[in-house]
């Protein structure tokens, strides 16, 4: 008997089925970078960077850089394409399970989502930007 463990492992390559689960949800065809950490009672299983294939109200199809595994918990952060103000970058992060995995590819449940202020990062990089030039000058 194989242990219940590898069964929520699924091999093979990346194919259009894994975009048809949860009809209920519309989703949108866009191509976004993401950073995730996948975890399971506590403990990051894997950590690394993907890309959205499409996003919807209730799921995010995203491809990873290793497989996970069905059930894990994700905390998934990306740059928002919008401005807050026209102005203000903004970044989303976004909770979920996995409900579906096909190789490298993934649809995450979410079941909650924040948007933050990218203004602080964005102005430490200036910052450090600015100093490499002042030291640079001297």
């Amino acid at each position: 008997m194989i242990p219940s463990y590898f069964n929520r492992i699924i091999t093979g390559d990346m194919t259009p089925s894994i975009l048809s689960k949860r009809k209920s949800d519309r989703r949108y065809p866009i191509a976004l970078p993401v950073r995730y950490a996948a975890r399971e009672e506590g403990v990051i299983f894997a950590k690394g960077t993907g890309r959205t294939s499409s996003i919807g109200g209730k799921s995010i199809v995203f491809v990873t850089e290793q497989p996970l595994l069905v059930g894990l918990n994700v905390d998934l952060t990306m740059d928002w394409p919008a401005l807050l103000d026209n102005s203000v970058p903004l970044q989303i992060a976004i909770r979920g399970k996995i409900g579906h995995a096909e190789g490298n590819q993934v649809l995450l449940q979410i079941s909650g989502h924040e948007f933050r202020t990218r203004a602080a990062r964005i102005a430490a990089s200036k910052t450090t930007s600015l100093a490499r030039s002042i030291v640079s000058l001297t």
